[in-house]
């Protein structure tokens, strides 16, 4: 299942493959098989390398569930130890977060939840990435990427009941609304800084943009997906995320609707 977005002369400019389980039988054609479909597509992108500037993945969260499903249903059925199904999970998301994505020679987005987790030397609590196992330590799953970016909403002005929202980008580390959260750069953007791609670069230690490798996290509706969307197109998604998520990706075209191969 996929959808395409175009732009006003008909070229694709965003297109999304979904990768969505419609079944959890054990057996039959509703057992779990987004992941191995998942594992086909990536497979085969290097037959869309040129054709897209971006490579967009929505979410971890969903993606370690898809994984850990097929594990439990499909693979590994009847494991009397239910922790071997989130110990594949994690060797899945491994392989594909710390290897297959970095790698490409592309922008590359990510989105995951936040995590809370005590610091080891700060003996402080920090919030961070959240993914499976030991990819949850954040010096296992952002020693691969070199931003590192928390999207969070701030009212502008707190004492104006009627005061508008603001999406923001964190991209440093630091403490926020009374909570330290995690964030790291290489490329010196504003911080903090507004919540889509081009506020990237128009300040801060780089003076024009260059190809883009970001994990950016947060909590559900902080405008994870809404940064993602403004990266460079054409763009390809791969979304395990369900129906409706895939909302800030319409807006910039024509939307080509639902379709099935």
């Amino acid at each position: 299942m996929y959808r395409e977005i175009y732009d006003t002369e008909g070229n694709v400019l965003i297109h999304i493959e979904y990768f969505h389980d419609h079944g959890t039988d054990a057996v039959g054609k509703l057992a779990p098989d987004a992941f191995p479909r998942f594992r086909t597509c990536m497979s085969k992108l290097h037959e869309t390398y040129g054709k897209y500037a971006s490579y967009v993945l929505e979410s971890v969260t969903s993606m370690a569930l898809s994984s850990r499903k097929f594990d439990e249903l499909v693979l590994n059925v009847g494991a009397r130890e239910p922790r071997q199904h989130y110990a594949r999970a994690t060797e899945d998301l491994e392989e594909f977060l710390c290897m297959r994505l970095p790698a490409l020679t592309y922008n590359v987005g990510v989105s995951l939840h936040a995590s809370r987790e005590k610091d080891e030397v700060s003996e402080t609590f920090v919030r961070n990435l959240a993914a499976p196992g030991r990819l949850s330590n954040r010096h296992q799953l952002a020693a691969y990427w070199p931003e590192v970016y928390r999207a969070y909403a701030a009212v502008a002005n707190p004492t104006d009941p009627k005061s508008e929202v603001l999406h923001l980008l964190q991209t440093k580390l630091g403490r926020i609304d009374g909570e330290q959260w995690f964030a790291a750069t290489q490329i010196d953007p504003p911080h903090p800084c507004w919540n889509n791609y081009e506020s990237l670069w128009c300040a801060g230690g780089t003076p024009e943009p260059k190809c883009l490798h970001v994990l950016v996290y947060g909590d559900t509706g902080a405008g994870k997906s809404a940064f993602l969307a403004s990266m460079p197109k054409p763009m390809y998604v791969l979304c395990f995320d369900g129906l409706g998520k895939e909302e800030p990706f319409l807006k910039y075209g024509e939307d080509g609707g639902l379709r099935y191969e």
